[in-house]
């Protein structure tokens, strides 16, 4: 299915994990869901799947769904920021499986776009 697809991840990421102590790792991490999810709400974007400190969404290729991941990637940038936490990401776009498992050349895409930003 033709779907834009954002790849995001928290700069840092790493070393918050390795400085931290469990208690405060989960207060933190806590901290990073609860960002996502009500962004999610706020934007009406409901295909999101986080793995660890990477996070991915997908929303159609129309015009509207263009206008949700955007404000959803806005929002991210800014109350990621807020909350200390840096993002770096990318938006593509192709054919995209969404799922249990979930799979497609724009997720590749995205993600290397992602990876490349300095």
């Amino acid at each position: 299915m033709a779907s834009r697809v954002l790849v995001a991840d928290v700069l840092g990421f790493s070393r918050l994990v390795s400085n931290l102590d469990h208690e405060a790792l989960e207060s933190r991490i806590g901290t990073w869901v609860d960002l996502i999810e009500d962004i999610s709400r706020g934007t009406e974007v409901r295909n999101i799947q986080v793995i660890s400190d990477t996070l991915f969404v997908q929303e159609d290729g129309c015009a509207s769904g263009l206008e949700r991941l955007l404000l959803f990637s806005k929002n991210l940038l800014e109350h990621g920021l807020a909350n200390s936490f840096p993002i770096r990401g990318a938006i593509s776009e192709g054919d995209v499986t969404w799922g249990k498992l979930t799979y497609g050349k724009a997720l590749i895409k995205g993600h290397t776009l992602e990876r490349l930003q300095d």
